[in-house]
């Protein structure tokens, strides 16, 4: 399973480790930097997620975590990935048109994100 892309996502959390931990084993993405409360990492497209801990003074404003579909090339295995990594899925996968699949997850930090495949990305 490969985690193909998502632009930017920004995730301000008390569970610094465990995130840094989900994005980077879980899901497979590159850490490119980490300092005190702050880490920095890649999908396989260049795009970027940022991790903020409780007192990171940088983008205070985020309270809470948004909901983030993360782009793979195989539903079945980043299924097989996240529960072998411990996590909770949330409900069963969401079939859409044209091949479209989702996969809701609970994150260390108790937020909910989800795994998407969609065959004209693949």
């Amino acid at each position: 399973m490969k985690t193909r892309g998502i632009s930017w996502m920004g995730v301000r959390t008390r569970e610094f480790a465990g995130m840094v931990k989900l994005f980077r084993d879980a899901l497979g993405l590159e850490l490119t930097h980490e300092e005190e409360e702050f880490a920095v990492l890649r999908t396989g497209d260049g795009d970027t997620v940022e991790i903020f801990g409780p007192n990171r003074k940088y983008n205070k404003h985020f309270s809470s975590a948004p909901v983030v579909g993360f782009l793979v090339d195989d539903m079945d295995q980043a299924r097989d990935r996240l529960r072998k990594s411990g996590l909770e899925l949330v409900g069963d996968v969401k079939k859409g048109d044209r091949g479209y699949a989702s996969q809701h997850f609970r994150g260390p930090d108790g937020n909910i994100y989800e795994v998407t495949f969609d065959p004209q990305r693949a």
